[in-house]
């Protein structure tokens, strides 16, 4: 079974715990001795405690972090298992974890921001949004007339943000290592061009503006809007819209319009 489908059981189970846990007065400390704030309201932590140490135990996971938060108040955080396992180091509260795909909620925040300020709607089309990543032609690729009776020129902003823009996350190319990029036979790929832009991988990796361009002359999977399918490529494309459309670096712009009005630093 693989990793997604793990966490989602994991988080299945968390909320099926939590949602049974009697909540009353404490003075800021549960029965597990995990951390609580002082003088919430919390509930007796020991049984869920106990139930997510047991999970990680029994699908061997080897470190995670939990929180609970009740009436917008952190009740009660702990961390189990190991940050490193050569040292053994243990996870704690202020342990880091990569946030990964956590990170597609914050870039739809950017977007909606966009939105919002009226300076993107949800039915623009993404090619208009993003000129500069648009491919060249290429000797070979039927781009940008696919013998398809639809193409990149139907995605819109919402098919990016609801994962239905015409994407499939088999062959998906933003986790691949440069050797796969040089053994694909794909006439829509310009290979030797990337080649030669990064010195046969000595440059690798490929940057994101790239790889998005060479993956947009490609045909689409499926027609944008008729099916949902879940990308990497979709949110990729929607962090180079918060870049064109701001005039400000993605991590500039988060900062400054999602994280800093929430209180995050």
């Amino acid at each position: 079974m693989n990793s997604r489908i793990w966490s989602s059981i994991v988080l299945v189970a968390l909320l099926l715990i939590s949602s049974t846990l009697p909540l009353t007065q404490a003075d800021g400390n549960d029965t597990s001795g995990r951390q609580a704030g002082p003088d919430v309201v919390v509930g007796d932590f020991h049984d869920f405690d106990v139930a997510i140490t047991e999970l990680t135990e029994r699908w061997s996971i080897p470190g995670t972090q939990v929180a609970v938060m009740f009436n917008g108040t952190l009740v009660f955080s702990s961390g189990y298992g190991v940050a490193d396992s050569e040292s053994a180091t243990n996870v704690t509260n202020d342990s880091k974890f990569r946030i990964a795909s956590l990170s597609k909620a914050v870039t739809s925040a950017g977007i909606l921001t966009l939105i919002q300020n009226g300076t993107i709607s949800l039915d623009d089309k993404m090619v208009d949004l993003i000129p500069d990543l648009l491919p060249s032609q290429l000797l070979g690729c039927e781009y940008p007339s696919h013998s398809t009776s639809f193409s990149i020129d139907d995605i819109t902003v919402s098919h990016l943000l609801n994962h239905r823009a015409g994407f499939d996350p088999s062959s998906d190319p933003t986790y691949w290592h440069w050797n796969t990029w040089e053994s694909r036979n794909d006439d829509c790929l310009n290979i030797d061009g990337l080649n030669t832009d990064y010195d046969d991988g000595n440059l690798a990796p490929v940057s994101m503006e790239r790889i998005l361009s060479e993956w947009l002359r490609r045909p689409l999977d499926y027609e944008p809007g008729s099916d949902y399918v879940y990308s990497n490529i979709g949110y990729q494309i929607l962090g180079q819209i918060i870049e064109a459309q701001s005039g400000m670096g993605y991590e500039a712009y988060i900062l400054e319009n999602v994280l800093t009005p929430m209180g995050i630093n």
